[in-house]
């Protein structure tokens, strides 16, 4: 996978390895493969981890595993936590978290002079948006779903599907955490995810 990944950017031109990366890690799967493939690939980077303070010990542990694996690995290490009452001034917890992640990540590129952020976004993330914007009524214009770069921000991993990061996660023994979050049916994504599209694979599997 690691040849396929350099590959990926050399050829949409996403990242040179004289440029300076800050990877977004939640402790999640496919955030701890988009580290490991880029220190694999010899580039420089920067950790960063935010503690949304949303799932008691869980959302700590997550914290530590990243923590700890940048400290295995050398690599420098940012972490953000988020004052649990933040949450309850807002009714959108997703659309909160997304915008306190973002500006804090966009701040600390600034003030480490970082040109790149790197987040984990994949292959199905890219169907699930798309998806998403679709029932919306978006039209056309969201089926596009997610680009590989927009300004500083760049996904790496959008070549690959949630199953080779998985095969590659457990064939590396890559330690990460599950967000329980993601296995309920409360957010519309998860609901995309566990009904909608496993429902279109089935009906052209049945064509």
């Amino acid at each position: 996978m690691l040849e396929i990944f350099l590959s990926y950017i050399d050829r949409e031109k996403l990242f040179s390895r004289e440029d300076k990366l800050l990877v977004a890690v939640s402790g999640g799967m496919d955030s701890m493969v988009l580290l490991a493939l880029l220190i694999k690939g010899g580039f420089s980077v920067m950790a960063a981890h935010v503690n949304h303070k949303m799932r008691g010990e869980d959302s700590d542990a997550d914290s530590r595993l990243v923590s700890q694996y940048c400290v295995a690995y050398g690599i420098p290490f940012e972490l953000l936590e988020v004052d649990p009452d933040t949450w309850e001034k807002t009714g959108n917890f997703q659309q909160m978290a997304r915008k306190i992640r973002y500006e804090w990540l966009n701040e600390l590129a600034q003030k480490r002079h970082l040109g790149l952020i790197a987040t984990a976004h994949h292959c199905d993330d890219v169907i699930e948006t798309a998806m998403m914007n679709l029932m919306r009524g978006t039209g056309l214009e969201g089926m596009k779903g997610i680009a590989n770069r927009s300004g500083i921000i760049i996904r790496p991993l959008l070549f690959a599907t949630k199953t080779e990061i998985e095969t590659y996660a457990n064939h590396r023994h890559l330690a990460y955490r599950e967000d329980s979050s993601n296995l309920t049916d409360k957010y519309m994504r998860n609901k995309v995810r566990h009904h909608v599209l496993p429902a279109i694979y089935q009906a052209d599997q049945r064509a």
